[in-house]
């Protein structure tokens, strides 16, 4: 819960909201609730550096993560693609980004 209300604070998104994002990216890498705080840690490195947020990055982590820890693909590999993708094209993640690798 710590985590969570964190990552709401810092990535200035809803509490329910980061609920959410953050129960979809542990579900989809098969991480345990221990991993939360290392997640919040990274996504907000990665706004505080470049061009995008917490949001965008955890809505495209919420359609992507099972797919790409299925093929293979690590949080820290995955977070990185989404965050050049987002930074560069200033792609929208809630609209465009995660469906690309989203697959039903």
């Amino acid at each position: 819960m710590k985590s969570v209300t964190m990552m709401s604070k810092l990535g200035n998104i809803e509490a329910a909201q980061a609920t959410e994002l953050m129960t979809s990216t542990l579900n989809g890498f098969k991480l345990s609730a221990e991993d939360a705080a290392t997640v919040v840690d990274k996504l907000v490195a990665v706004d505080n550096a470049f061009a995008t947020s917490v949001a965008e990055i955890a809505t495209a982590l919420q359609y992507s993560a099972a797919v790409a820890n299925q093929a293979g693909v690590s949080f820290d590999q995955l977070t990185a693609y989404i965050t050049v993708v987002s930074s560069v094209t200033r792609m929208s993640a809630i609209d465009n980004f995660g469906a690309l690798w989203y697959n039903k």
